[in-house]
């Protein structure tokens, strides 16, 4: 394996040629290539040392190159996407830099395929934010932006980051969010034969969040609207699951509520982020003589 400090060091000295305009060996442009390549096989060396910092700061000399002296900003922006990748572990902050100078970078090509590449970019900083930087605020927010990128056009991804915003939402707290992302990714599988297999899913992920809020007769309402829309919905112990759950909180019975959620998770388990809202419901119920809160 070549030394990549060796490599730097033939990169540098050619990004200075290059620097001093034409040469009869060759123009500046040629040079600034042959950088750009050296600076990513030192950046790929340092990787397979498990130098991952030391990887990411070249990267983004090759980055910088593309850039700057070569005016190519897609392949900047791939440069920048390489550096995060070699940063994440270890230095999640310049990732999500370098992920965000990529974006920019797209933004301001004429790059095909533009909407996709933004996307991709969004979504893999809401993968940055939730996994290494444990903010769901953030990380939801580029879940949503990606989704947004690419819809209507390939409307099964965008629905698949879409759930991955509304899941985070809703453990946010931030249940109306959830419910109306959602309602929006159902209201898109109506209709759809390749995609309908799955709308009782979000209807029974929407009616976690309406029981979260509290609000029984705006649960009850949503059950039956939700019912209308996917036939099959009525019929499956999922929606049996919430009318009865609905009725353990009316009979402000923790122990009914219990019981239900225990059954319901011997033959279908439930999600984890679903079981932390359910947790929290059953802990909001209140002895009969209290006001339900």
């Amino acid at each position: 394996m070549d030394d990549p400090r060796a490599l730097i060091q033939q990169a540098e000295k050619l990004v200075s040629k290059g620097s001093g305009g034409w040469s009869l060996f060759g123009g500046s442009d040629e040079k600034f290539w042959d950088a750009a390549r050296l600076f990513k096989e030192a950046a790929q060396a340092y990787q397979m040392k498990g130098e991952n910092i030391l990887a990411g700061k070249t990267h983004e000399r090759a980055a910088e190159v593309r850039e700057k002296n070569l005016k190519e900003l897609t392949d900047a922006a791939d440069s920048y996407v390489n550096a995060s990748d070699a940063y994440r572990k270890e230095d999640p902050d310049a990732a999500i830099r370098c992920r965000e100078k990529a974006f920019a970078l797209i933004q301001q090509s004429t790059s095909e395929n533009k909407a996709n590449r933004l996307s991709r970019i969004k979504e893999n900083l809401g993968q940055i934010y939730e996994v290494e930087k444990d903010d769901k605020k953030k990380a939801r927010e580029a879940y949503k932006e990606a989704a947004d990128r690419i819809r209507p056009e390939r409307e099964l991804n965008a629905n698949k980051l879409l759930t991955q915003y509304a899941d985070l939402a809703a453990l946010d707290e931030d249940y109306y969010a959830a419910i109306e992302s959602y309602d929006s990714i159902i209201k898109t599988m109506l209709g759809n034969g390749s995609m309908k297999w799955s709308l009782s899913t979000y209807c029974f992920k929407a009616c976690i969040c309406h029981l979260a809020t509290g609000d029984m007769v705006g649960t009850r309402r949503a059950l039956e609207s939700y019912q209308q829309k996917d036939g099959e919905f009525s019929s499956q112990y999922k929606y049996k699951l919430i009318a009865d759950l609905c009725d353990a909180i009316d009979e402000h019975s923790q122990d009914k509520f219990t019981e239900l959620l225990f059954q319901f998770d011997r033959t279908s388990r439930l999600e984890p982020w679903m079981t932390a809202i359910l947790v929290k419901v059953k802990n909001s119920i209140e002895a009969p003589d209290d006001e339900f809160a």
